[in-house]
């Protein structure tokens, strides 16, 4: 899988949210602003997934799908579909009333934050420090 950087991630999004008709009267309202500064591996599950379903840009719609599959890595090994369909719910319901936008925006940071201290990582081993 190729990562993509923090800032192509946004410019990706952003003009997918500028440029199609994937604008605020399709994509559903997720999340209140105060809960956006820490997103959580089911808040980017359940924006990642409204955005791969709903927005036509193939480049903003492979971001979206990027989003998702990290953010599915990061859910516990053990938690039964079971849980995981009411912590989805509960989830969902907490996040009714506010824009998506912000939200998939902190995701995908998140996630190109990561990218990013990989990618350092490897570097300084590769450097043998």
């Amino acid at each position: 899988m190729n990562l993509v950087s923090a800032p192509t991630a946004m410019m990706i999004v952003a003009a997918s949210l500028s440029n199609d008709q994937t604008s605020e009267s399709k994509i559903p309202q997720l999340v209140p602003e105060q809960v956006v500064a820490a997103p959580t591996a089911l808040k980017c599950i359940l924006a990642s997934n409204v955005f791969v379903q709903r927005t036509t840009e193939p480049a903003a719609k492979a971001v979206a799908e990027k989003v998702l599959y990290f953010y599915l890595g990061r859910l516990p090994a053990q938690i039964t579909p079971a849980e995981l369909k009411l912590e989805l719910k509960r989830t969902a319901d907490s996040l009714n009333g506010v824009k998506g936008a912000p939200l998939m925006k902190a995701c995908t940071l998140e996630m190109a934050a990561r990218a990013q201290m990989l990618q350092s990582a490897a570097q300084l081993l590769r450097q043998g420090k």
